[in-house]
């Protein structure tokens, strides 16, 4: 069956050694249930897979698996810059009983398109659970539309893809040639959520949905309704918002946004400069003034409908 619905990918909160903040993260998970998310998609590109080791990441998803005890859905990304290391968390992933893997090419190596394919290729030789492409080109070699459209044409493990591209060219194109398939087709870009539902894609997993998941399930549940109308008035929002959290490197405008919101996801991976400092502070003033306006709104929209 399709993956359908809102996904958060949540952020990865840090003690101030640098160790995850296992409680921290229950809190998050907790929030994000009662908003009312479909699932979540564990340490992806917005919890920052790169800065933990690896059995980091699988005690963060146990704990995830665990936590939620089927109350939603847990997809798991299984990023790495070593093919043996993918393999190792798809195999752990698998015995957690996750919906599906999240795979995004290998990071900080440039690649061939060939080289991708396969990757892809060999990967699926290699594990049972079902995968997800992950076109993650801010951090990683981009996929390009006809690598995509083939290894989802002739790849059996592969049932879809998060395409965080930004190209609003390609979600027709892929809904129109992938349908044959029942890919499940989720975008990654959270000012194209509402472009790409009208496109007949599936889902999105969003990174700005760790602070404000309530208008994302708006959005989502406005267009599923024909309100295209109270739809448009989420998308808006969640575009002012995501202009402005692209201010700042990924994902610290949002673990900001996380802190407002009283659960204290931790310092930075860097030391932010003074000017940063003073922007993330001023961002803080104005997302809580944001979402207070917006939640008003769409609360006020959903009871009438």
């Amino acid at each position: 069956m399709k993956i359908q619905g809102t996904f958060v990918a949540p952020v990865t909160p840090r003690n101030p050694d640098g160790r995850i903040n296992f409680g921290e993260f229950r809190a998050l998970l907790d929030v994000l249930v009662s908003a009312g998310v479909d699932g979540v998609c564990v340490a992806g590109g917005t919890g920052e897979y790169p800065h933990f080791d690896l059995e980091e990441r699988k005690i963060l998803l146990e704990e995830a698996v665990h936590h939620v005890a089927g109350r939603i859905q847990v997809l798991a990304c299984i990023g790495h810059s070593h093919f043996d290391r993918v393999v190792e968390l798809g195999r752990h992933a698998e015995g957690q009983g996750v919906r599906a893997v999240l795979v995004p090419p290998p990071h900080f190596y440039t690649y061939s398109q060939k080289d991708l394919a396969a990757f892809y290729h060999e990967l699926g030789r290699r594990l049972s659970v079902p995968c997800l492409l992950y076109n993650l080109p801010s951090f990683t070699t981009p996929l390009e539309e006809e690598t995509i459209v083939h290894l989802l044409k002739s790849e059996p493990s592969l049932v879809g893809i998060k395409d965080s591209s930004g190209n609003a060219g390609s979600l027709q194109r892929f809904r129109r040639e992938l349908d044959a398939r029942k890919i499940s087709l989720i975008v990654g870009q959270d000012i194209l959520i509402l472009d790409a539902l009208e496109a007949g894609w599936d889902a999105v997993i969003s990174g700005l949905a760790n602070i404000c998941p309530e208008v994302i399930v708006g959005l989502l549940r406005s267009f599923a309704d024909g309100d295209l109308v109270r739809a448009r008035y989420c998308q808006d929002q969640v575009s002012k918002l995501s202009h402005y959290v692209d201010e700042f490197p990924v994902p610290w405008a949002v673990r900001a946004g996380v802190e407002t919101r009283g659960i204290h996801p931790g310092s930075p991976a860097l030391p932010p400069a003074r000017d940063q400092e003073t922007g993330l502070q001023s961002f803080k003033t104005w997302f809580t003034s944001w979402l207070e306006e917006t939640l008003a709104v769409v609360a006020s929209s959903l009871s009438d409908g």
